[in-house]
């Protein structure tokens, strides 16, 4: 299940999340991570704990963010872009050759189509008769 951060948070995770980030950025101060982690609550209601916290830890690991405030910049609150690798897994391939659908098009394959997993259906000896 899925938490608040404000109305469904501990204190003790609140802390355990303060400590987390205080941990990692040692030049922001305690208070202030707290206070910006409280902002979020308020600014961002849907916020769940996990979003909150991928959030936080994406702005302390940016040597760029000067102060525990930046964790309510919208720009760590979007999820990265997936990899390619990760593109690929989640790709269906084609029957016949392997390849995921976008790259079949762009190697333009001219002895077959695309054939999604599962359609892929051989000739028989006779047909090929």
């Amino acid at each position: 299940m899925m938490m608040n951060l404000l109305s469904e948070c501990t204190q003790r995770q609140l802390e355990d999340l303060t400590a987390l980030i205080a941990g990692i950025r040692r030049d922001w101060q305690t208070p202030g991570i707290k206070a910006a982690l409280i902002r979020i609550g308020e600014q961002k209601p849907d916020a769940t704990l996990a979003d909150t916290a991928a959030a936080a830890l994406r702005a302390a690991g940016d040597n760029g963010a000067r102060n525990p405030a930046a964790m309510t910049f919208e720009a760590y609150w979007t999820r990265p872009a997936p990899t390619q690798a990760q593109r690929l897994e989640q790709a269906e391939l084609c029957e016949i050759c392997m390849q995921p659908e976008h790259m079949h098009a762009a190697i333009a394959y001219r002895d077959h189509e695309y054939m999604k997993p599962g359609t892929y259906q051989p000739m028989t000896p006779q047909e090929t008769a």
